[in-house]
């Protein structure tokens, strides 16, 4: 029994002595250790001590917003992902207003954050300071809808390019005040959406205009003060006629690429000149799509720029071209024949015949249209089938 009490007392001087060890062991680590973050402390990181003006502007070279581009709230290119790195980051980028001066909106009801998108938007394009801005919004979806369009509207001030998608159809809001900045407007016309309320929108500096898949143009714009006018999947018999009311236009491009939807043939409207113009793109993937009167029609003197499908010059392509520069007047510089067939037979029109029957271009290239291209299943295929065509260059 004695013996057992003994052989206590000695583990617990052992263990007392182990103990004493191990504490100073573990205050030599806790003193290393706050060393070490004193170290740490004390570092600054080289991207942090740049003052703030620089930090700003490698944001915006970083991020590469252009104008016609802006980015949506969640993508790669959002300035929202600058404010996640740190406390700095957030304080430089939400004090940058260039960071926030364009916004694109796609609203779609899978989206979750839905609800807050108006109130995300307003205060996204309040921090973009007095900058102008360029907004693009597809969709609307009942009163998220209407709220994100009437957010974006009460920035019309500052508005320099605006892009408008609009599904259902909707009156839009009455503006009071002229739009002193904007430039650049682009209607996406959803469905049987129409927009014909723009009588009360005053736009002095509207230069470049471009609308898509209208089936009517029943809408108010400064057509004779636009320099760019771009028409895409409308009807020619609709939208040739407006352009008797461009005297001004410089840049013109009629894409008459449709769906699965009705089409006129192009009947003519008479002679139209465009005094002005120097550069003309036509794009079809369809003969019936197009007749060549829409060349005939057309009175061009300044042209120096033309871009055609030769499935729309008929026949005798060369001769049309021909017929269509003098009447004009025109010394175009720069040719580009989209969709040339190549036949069997060997009697196609060759790049060749093109350069020496135009001596005074100076620049011309082609495209060939797609092997498996024939011009009776035209009826059958929808316009998913037309991406892509015509980017070949052989």
């Amino acid at each position: 029994m004695l013996g057992a009490l003994k052989a206590d007392r000695d583990r617990i001087l052992e263990i007392r002595d182990r103990i004493s060890e191990l504490e100073q062991t573990i205050a030599a680590l806790r003193d290393e250790q706050e060393a070490a973050q004193q170290r740490l402390d004390s570092y600054k990181y080289p991207v942090l001590t740049l003052p703030n003006e620089i930090t700003s502007e490698i944001f915006i070279h970083f991020l590469g917003l252009p104008a016609s581009e802006p980015p949506e709230i969640h993508s790669p290119h959002s300035p929202i992902r600058l404010t996640h790195i740190c406390r700095k980051w957030r304080a430089v980028a939400i004090a940058t207003p260039p960071l926030w001066k364009g916004l694109r909106v796609l609203v779609h009801p899978s989206r979750r954050e839905l609800k807050g998108l108006p109130t995300l938007a307003d205060m996204w394009l309040q921090r973009s300071g007095c900058c102008p801005l360029s907004i693009e919004f597809i969709g609307s979806i009942g009163k998220c809808g209407d709220e994100l369009l009437s957010t974006f509207l009460s920035y019309s001030k500052r508005l320099q390019n605006l892009k408008l998608g609009l599904l259902p159809p909707r009156i839009l809001p009455q503006i009071d005040s002229p739009m002193v900045l904007l430039r650049s407007l682009e209607f996406d016309f959803v469905g049987d959406s129409q927009v014909n309320e723009l009588a009360s929108w005053d736009m002095p500096e509207l230069r470049t205009v471009a609308l898509r898949g209208a089936e009517s143009l029943e809408m108010v714009l400064p057509w004779e003060q636009l320099t760019s006018l771009s028409f895409h999947r409308i009807d020619p018999q609709i939208c040739l006629p407006v352009l008797r009311k461009t005297p001004s236009l410089l840049f013109c491009t009629l894409d008459f690429n449709f769906g699965g939807y009705a089409y006129r043939p192009y009947t003519g409207s008479g002679i139209i000149n465009l005094p002005a113009l120097t550069s003309l793109v036509i794009q079809t993937h369809r003969r019936e799509f197009f007749s060549t009167r829409i060349l005939t029609d057309l009175v061009v003197p300044a042209l120096q720029q033309l871009e055609v499908p030769e499935s729309s010059l008929g026949e005798k392509p060369i001769d049309l071209l021909t017929s269509f520069i003098s009447k004009s007047g025109c010394t175009p510089r720069k040719l580009f024949i989209t969709d040339r067939k190549i036949l069997v037979d060997g009697s196609n029109v060759t790049d060749q015949h093109y350069r020496s029957a135009f001596p005074s271009v100076v620049d011309f290239s082609s495209t060939i249209a797609p092997a498996h291209w024939d011009d009776s299943d035209a009826e059958d295929l929808d316009i998913e089938e037309f991406e892509g065509f015509g980017s070949e260059s052989e």
